[in-house]
Order: structure tokens, then C-alpha cells, then sequence
């Protein structure tokens, strides 16, 4: 289950075996749009976060070299890379490591370090 508190406009969540795009955000439901343009609320408990995987990580751009998985970003006028490790679920930002297993802490992570969202091509 996620918490209300954890997610943005914009993330992506698992909703019964689908992934939509969070549009509002409640207390104890989020709400997004169903692929025919009409709105769909969804009970927060019974959503969850998108696991990362290799699949994933290649729609959000990343590339796989050496057996790691980076993305280029530009942090602070200057270019960063963000690594992925699978082994321990956590996202390098230059010298630091963070926990992140799922998409939406994937997104709100480069959302903080770039102001920008993430392109995600799911």
C-alpha cells in the first residue's frame, strides 16, 4: 500500500494489475483517468508502487553499461549521473545512495534533484 503522503500529480501506481497516472490526491484515494477520458477514483490500500525493473529503468531513459544502470542528469548547471544497483534497491545521486524501489520514488527523487518529471514512456 502507498500513503497519500508518498506521491505526486504525475506518479505512476499499480491499481488491480494496471499502471495509471495519479490526478489528485486524497487522504485515503487518488484519482486518474481511464484510457476512454473518464475519471476513475482509487482506493489508496489498494494501490501500490511499480516495482523497478530492467524493463522499467529503459522506459525511464536509463541505459545499462558495465552491468549498471545510469541516466544522465544536468543537477545545478552541471551533468550528474543517477546509478541504480538491483542488488540493494538504491539509486546513486553522485556520492550518496537512497533506498528506492518503485517508480514513484524513482520520479520523486529526479523531480527534486532536477525540477523537472521524469519521462517515462510506460
Amino acid at each position: 500500500m502507498i500513503e497519500a503522503n508518498e506521491l505526486r500529480i504525475g506518479n505512476w501506481v499499480l491499481y488491480q494489475g494496471q499502471f495509471k497516472i495519479v490526478r489528485y490526491i486524497q487522504v485515503d484515494r487518488i484519482g486518474a483517468i481511464k484510457k476512454n477520458l473518464q475519471p476513475q477514483t482509487m482506493l489508496l490500500i489498494k494501490c501500490s508502487g511499480i516495482p523497478l525493473t530492467e524493463e522499467i529503468l529503459f522506459k525511464c531513459g536509463f541505459f545499462k553499461r558495465n552491468g549498471l544502470y545510469g541516466i544522465q542528469v544536468r543537477i545545478n548547471k552541471g551533468n550528474h549521473k543517477l546509478s541504480y544497483f538491483f542488488l540493494d534497491k538504491t539509486l546513486r545521486v553522485s556520492n550518496s545512495y537512497v533506498p528506492c524501489q518503485y517508480l514513484h520514488q524513482l520520479q520523486n527523487i529526479y523531480f527534486a534533484l532536477t525540477g523537472q518529471e521524469l519521462n517515462i514512456e510506460l
